[in-house]
């Protein structure tokens, strides 16, 4: 199903990439759980399948693990030589002014309006680690609160 239908935003899709695909979930989908796995990405659990259908994570699977968790993500993916600030400023060849604004701004905008996330936000921006790819499988109440 196309995320242009129902109530939407792809229009924004240039700027908001994955984002268009996360509002459209919330809105449009009525289940008990809601995750995003796009393009090549895929969640699995199984290990030495390389890039093998046989290997996404399947409904049974992903039932055992809830019995545990109520959210599942993707795996930590550590930077030794980064912070996720500087990955994002300096790995994008020829934008670097534009990267350093664009966390600045983004700074900016939750110290004026959620300033009790400050320090989350600094602590987060100086870590050499993070979930990549924007994977992540959770209860509908709780994506309902996320989004």
């Amino acid at each position: 199903q196309r995320d242009d239908e129902g109530e939407n935003i792809s229009h924004k899709n240039v700027a908001y990439n994955i984002m268009c695909a996360k509002f459209w979930a919330w809105k449009n989908v009525e289940a008990d759980y809601i995750g995003i796995a796009h393009y090549r990405r895929h969640f699995s659990y199984k290990k030495g399948m390389k890039k093998k259908f046989s290997n996404i994570l399947n409904k049974s699977e992903a039932e055992q693990i809830f019995k545990k968790v109520d959210i599942a993500v993707s795996p930590k993916r550590y930077y030794p030589f980064f912070t996720i600030k500087s990955h994002y400023v300096y790995t994008k060849a020829g934008y670097v002014e534009v990267h350093k604004r664009d966390i600045q701004v983004l700074r900016d905008v939750i110290s004026e309006y959620h300033e009790e996330y400050l320090n989350s936000f600094d602590l987060c921006m100086s870590r050499s680690y993070y979930h990549s790819g924007s994977l992540f499988i959770m209860k509908k109440e709780l994506y309902d609160e996320y989004c």
